[in-house]
């Protein structure tokens, strides 16, 4: 059953570009593959839970909604980025400028849009950004075909910065991924425990049962039968 996630300890961003058949599993039988599937291609999910007997399987979410467990083979990674607008830089563009694009885009129309870079991802050993028009995905756009707003520019944000906040960004969430995975072994361990100490309890208990039922009349009877049919 799908839940509204209200924590997120851990969570990094995937786009994802999964074929229709690729296998989600549910979230509380990991062996049981979900019938109905959202539509989850050209869209943003988040990995909430990495699997510790496997990392590459991981919980995924929707827009605040557990999906399911699988695993991303041709699915972006994507970096959130300090939102920035952008504008086309024509003269570097090419026919691999854009990809994955929701609909089909003329360079006319991208400049006419007002533009925002949400993300970073590393495309056939190129940055491209995911470039959004409001609260709307567009594409993935070349970092090399984008120009920064001018206004921005003059506050000191530069490529630079915006790699070394991609770099912190990823390792906080590296950081975020190994503390889930230590928590979940502790939590184990603690599982274990509470199962050794309630086999304590039970077992205490039937041990003092057993001295006082041998220490009662009855039991003073039944041990010396034993005795006695021992002979």
């Amino acid at each position: 059953m799908v839940e509204l996630l209200k924590n997120m300890a851990y969570a990094r961003k995937y786009f994802f570009l999964e074929d229709q058949e690729h296998p989600v599993y549910h979230e509380e039988d990991p062996s049981d593959v979900l019938s109905e599937m959202p539509g989850l291609r050209l869209k943003f999910v988040e990995s909430i839970k990495v699997d510790p007997a496997d990392n590459e399987r991981h919980l995924m979410a929707l827009n605040g909604a557990v999906v399911g467990w699988t695993r991303f083979e041709k699915s972006l990674r994507a970096y959130r980025k300090r939102p920035e607008k952008v504008i086309i830089h024509e003269a570097d563009w090419s026919d691999t400028s854009l990809l994955f694009p929701v609909k089909a885009l003329s360079l006319e129309e991208l400049t006419s849009r007002e533009l925002v870079s949400m993300y970073v991802a590393i495309i056939q050993n190129e940055i491209y950004e995911a470039i959004f028009s409001g609260e709307q995905f567009i594409a993935w756009i070349q970092r090399s075909s984008l120009i920064r707003n001018t206004q921005e520019e003059k506050t000191g944000l530069n490529m630079d910065m915006i790699a070394g906040q991609d770099a912190l960004l990823a390792i906080e969430e590296e950081r975020h991924r190994s503390s889930q995975i230590i928590v979940d072994l502790t939590n184990k361990v603690l599982e274990q425990n509470q199962a050794l100490q309630k086999l304590q309890r039970i077992n205490d208990s039937l041990e003092n049962k057993y001295q006082n039922l041998r220490a009662s009349k009855l039991g003073k009877l039944q041990i010396k039968y034993w005795e006695f049919k021992r002979r």
